[in-house]
């Protein structure tokens, strides 16, 4: 009798799991773990050749500035590399928006740090820090200069204390970007 019902419940998780399947086929197509871009067996070089050129790109760019210690900041430049170079004809990346978007997380993350500097409240702290990721990505938003990465640049400013060092080390990284896929950009394709 036990075994029975038992069977009866797995019958039924079994026909609600399989229904679930199959009206998620329906409505997003083919569900699978593990799939290869369509575009990766007619692009297979440029697919390389992009994503060695961030490498050798970064590489270049985190040794001439010596930016190593500047965590945030190489985390949201590494963001914007892959904005840049994965969909260099997409409208999120062109320099509009990354410059307006790092303009704005810079001034965010800086004013972030002169508040936290003028309240000396070290319980303010993470407050203000998730706060300037939210107040540059409202601003980005409503002035229509979309760059999610710009956001780690306002959090990066708060975590290293808004040194302007590393205010000009990111611009000069997304501006050396900018030029290179400009000047590359016959050579370039959308991968995504």
């Amino acid at each position: 009798m036990v075994i029975k019902e038992k069977n009866k419940i797995l019958v039924a998780n079994i026909s609600v799991s399989h229904f679930f399947l199959v009206s998620l086929k329906e409505r997003f197509g083919e569900i699978t773990m593990f799939s290869i871009d369509k575009k990766f067996k007619k692009h297979k070089g440029h697919y390389v050749f992009q994503c060695l050129l961030v490498s050798v790109c970064l590489s270049i760019l985190f040794s001439m500035l010596n930016m190593v210690f500047e965590i945030a900041l190489v985390a949201a430049l590494g963001a914007t590399t892959f904005i840049i170079f994965t969909g260099p004809f997409k409208e999120l990346s062109r320099p509009r928006y990354i410059i307006g978007g790092y303009c704005i997380g810079t001034l965010v993350g800086l004013v972030g740090v002169y508040l936290f500097r003028i309240t000396s409240a070290v319980h303010l702290f993470p407050i203000l820090s998730a706060f300037s990721v939210g107040v540059s990505m409202f601003l980005m938003v409503v002035l229509d200069y979309e760059h999610p990465p710009a956001a780690g640049v306002a959090l990066g400013l708060m975590m290293n204390g808004g040194h302007l060092h590393s205010v000009a080390v990111a611009f000069i990284g997304i501006v050396f970007l900018l030029i290179l896929r400009r000047l590359l950009s016959k050579f370039l394709i959308d991968l995504l």
